[in-house]
């Protein structure tokens, strides 16, 4: 068995083959070096590699164009009612009744009708149930299966999946579930996640008074902390409201200021009769002016023009940093 770095990564950008000999037999033979020392393997996936004679014996002998490649995998362990189409990699369709786990599991086991799902999955979970020397039977597993979809007439969708309830929470009702180390839902053009009722629409049980939800976006399945989403044109009228009176707050301060001085002016020049002017308060005012002049009159003109930056940088149409979505909406 031959032993290569560059195989363990899987990248699709590398090219290891190019450096290594031509011949089949050794393009196969690393390639299953590959698949069978894969440094994310759990134990027991790779114990069964390694006991499996199939796989000794014939690892080298296909795969390659379209070849056949024999693999240790498990078979899905059927119910009576379940019509199951599987190959010999590691990948099946289950068309039954809800069963999200094991044979006693779901609603299609309690007796419950209106109740078909249809399970497409690929690399069933570990660790299989054996049956035998070669016979390796695993059950519906959505939390080691590899990839998968689940479609059910009648689920407890969020609980199959241990998800966070948040503000929506589905139970006894029609679901799909879709799981894998990285989903991508990718459209030409455009796509829309929308919430119902519509129009002369019943859900699956036949009921007409719908209640539709929103939508919940939840990282790390921790719900704790779970926020409404601010709507972008709402937001930045506010802001708006909030810039224009910050900047009339603005033009009153430097109004206030303009009468005082005005006023401390009068003041200073301003004496009775008999009697002779303050010695005190021209030397007050001075001082008074001095920090007004440094600390606010100007200061204030660039505060003034931060406000206008702000605008610019996150309100207005052509912000460089805009806090509305150019493409996104929600509701």
């Amino acid at each position: 068995m031959f032993f290569n770095d560059a195989f363990k990564s899987g990248r699709s950008d590398e090219s290891p083959l190019e450096s290594l000999p031509k011949s089949k037999g050794a393009i196969r033979a690393l390639t299953a070096s590959r698949k069978m020392f894969q440094p994310d393997y759990r134990k027991e996936q790779q114990d069964v590699l390694y006991s499996n004679r199939l796989q000794k014996d014939k690892a080298y002998n296909g795969g390659l164009n379209g070849d056949e490649l024999p693999e240790n995998v498990p078979q899905h362990n059927p119910a009576d009612y379940e019509k199951v189409f599987e190959n010999s990699n590691n990948a099946a369709i289950v068309i039954g009744r809800d069963r999200p786990g094991s044979l006693s599991s779901g609603y299609g086991n309690t007796g419950a009708t209106g109740a078909g799902a249809i399970y497409l999955k690929a690399g069933m979970a570990f660790p299989p149930k054996s049956k035998g020397v070669e016979e390796i039977y695993a059950e519906n597993n959505f939390k080691t299966d590899a990839a998968g979809v689940y479609i059910s007439q009648m689920t407890d969708i969020d609980n199959n999946y241990e998800l966070a309830h948040g503000t929506i929470s589905l139970r006894a009702k029609s679901g799909i579930g879709i799981k894998a180390d990285g989903v991508r839902i990718i459209a030409r053009e455009n796509i829309k996640l929308v919430t119902g009722p519509f129009i002369k629409e019943q859900n699956s049980l036949g009921g007409k008074n719908i209640t539709y939800y929103g939508v919940d976006i939840i990282a790390g399945n921790d719900d704790s902390n779970l926020q409404p989403m601010p709507l972008g044109d709402n937001l930045k009228e506010c802001l708006e409201e909030l810039f224009n009176m910050v900047s009339v707050l603005a033009t009153m301060l430097d109004h206030t200021i303009q009468a005082q001085e005005q006023f401390e002016n009068t003041l200073v020049s301003h004496v009775h009769t008999g009697t002779s002017p303050s010695p005190t308060l021209p030397t007050a005012l001075g001082i008074k002016t001095g920090k007004m002049t440094n600390n606010v009159n100007t200061k204030l003109p660039d505060w003034k023009n931060y406000l206008a930056e702000m605008r610019n940088k996150y309100l207005e149409t052509n912000a460089t940093k805009p806090i509305r979505s150019l493409h996104n909406r929600c509701n």
